[in-house]
């Protein structure tokens, strides 16, 4: 399993999560640690999509990974940045490895290629 410890959260004002216990994936030979107190809000799910695709789920590590990616603008430790693009490809491995099916994968990858942008630039 790629996510080295669980995602351990607690509730957040603004319906958002904060991080009670690092989270950690293994990326490569490298570990990308989400730290303790990282306030996120999980899965941006667009309302009609709720319906398909809820908040959290198998994917809810894969969804907190990509908010820190985006979070950071890619930054992965002191002297390594990620595009954007590559840090959403990992949203998609990170979800294919945590036992999401391929088709919900690919919809959330798309959809954070399509909307991401916003995100990425605040």
């Amino acid at each position: 399993m790629p996510f080295l410890t669980p995602a351990v959260m607690t509730t957040h004002p603004d319906n958002k999560w904060r991080m009670v216990e690092e989270l950690d994936y293994q990326f490569g030979q490298r570990i990308i640690r989400i730290p303790k107190g990282f306030v996120h809000d999980m899965a941006s799910i667009p309302r009609p999509f709720n319906l398909f695709i809820r908040k959290h789920g198998n994917h809810t590590e894969a969804a907190i990974l990509h908010d820190w990616l985006y979070a950071n603008t890619g930054l992965i430790n002191s002297f390594s940045r990620l595009t954007r693009l590559q840090c959403d490809h990992l949203f998609y491995r990170a979800m294919i490895e945590s036992g999401v099916s391929q088709t919900k994968a690919c919809l959330m990858f798309r959809a954070v290629r399509l909307g991401g942008w916003a995100s990425w630039d605040d």
